[in-house]
Formats: structure tokens, C-alpha cells, sequence
């Protein structure tokens, strides 16, 4: 296995996973975004154009020469301007490919984002994952993380609305 910043020539690959990890995502929960037709190439197009941003990095795992899994990360202020700037690492996507996993890729991958982080003197970083993605929780807390907030999503009632009006 080989950990490296992706160039390039991986997008289009990367957007292949990309489209494997919305079709997970969306067998754990209906209500996870499906992606739009033209998604995988969207998703390509913007890894692209960040390829040479200092504050964005992806990376890409390569097993027999073939990209098997891939993690995108900026460093952002995360908070708002009402709070004290904390400048953070942020994991947009991490995805390993189903018939590489539970070999250490992810966690390769994780670390080499964490290398990244550090180079620009950020020792701290967040992501989100989803709700029903048990196995992917429980990778995260197998690097030590904890949850430090809860994202919650509801359906608005207007038959209960309207009998108060």
C-alpha cells in the first residue's frame, strides 16, 4: 500500500469513490444526499481545483497500483465571528473501497491528513459522519476520537402548525 498527495490524473478515480461512498451512505439512510447525475465528475472537477490550494490536501491509497481509497482535508476557521478564531483541520471525505477494507487503509489515510495538519501547526481536526454509518463511528473511535456535537434533522408538521393557528 502506498499513501500519496493525489495529482491530477486521480480525479476522475477519486470521483468514481466518491460515487461508491454516496451510494454507502445512502443504503445506511434514505435521507443522505443522492448525488445528481453528473455528481462524480462535479466531485472530480472541485478535488481538481483544489490540487494546489496550501490550505486543501487529498490523498489517495494505492494498492497493485490501483487507487483503492481517499481522503480530502483544509485547514478553515470553523467557528463563527462571534467566537475566538480557532484555526482547525477539517476531513471533508474519507472512502476506502469495500473489498480494501479492514487492512489499515483508512487509518494510513487519516494519518497521513494528520501529517498534513501538523505541517501547518494544527493539531486538531473535525469531520462529520453520519448517524447510521455504525462501522464508520466505530473507526473513529478507534483513532480516539469523541463526538462533541450532534446534528439533528426533523420534518416540519404543518398539520400540527395549523390547528394551533
Amino acid at each position: 500500500m502506498l499513501i500519496r498527495v493525489a495529482q491530477a490524473e486521480d480525479c476522475e478515480r477519486i470521483g468514481a469513490l466518491w460515487s461508491q461512498l454516496v451510494a454507502y451512505h445512502r443504503s445506511l439512510d434514505a435521507v443522505m444526499p443522492e448525488a445528481a447525475q453528473d455528481g462524480p465528475q462535479r466531485y472530480a472537477a472541485r478535488i481538481q481545483s483544489l490540487l494546489n490550494d496550501p490550505y486543501s490536501r487529498t490523498y489517495v491509497a494505492v494498492v497493485d497500483e490501483e487507487i483503492v481509497g481517499y481522503i480530502t482535508g483544509m485547514i478553515a476557521d470553523m467557528r463563527l465571528e462571534m467566537f475566538t478564531a480557532e484555526v482547525t483541520g477539517f476531513i471533508g471525505d474519507v472512502f476506502v473501497d469495500e473489498a480494501n477494507r479492514e487492512r489499515g487503509i483508512g487509518r494510513a489515510l487519516v494519518r497521513a491528513m494528520e501529517q498534513f495538519f501538523a505541517s501547518r501547526n494544527v493539531f486538531e481536526y473535525e469531520w462529520f459522519v453520519a448517524s447510521a454509518n455504525a462501522a464508520g463511528q466505530a473507526f473513529w473511535r478507534s483513532l480516539g476520537a469523541r463526538e462533541v456535537v450532534v446534528r439533528m434533522r426533523n420534518r416540519v408538521d404543518l398539520s400540527e402548525s395549523e390547528s394551533e393557528a
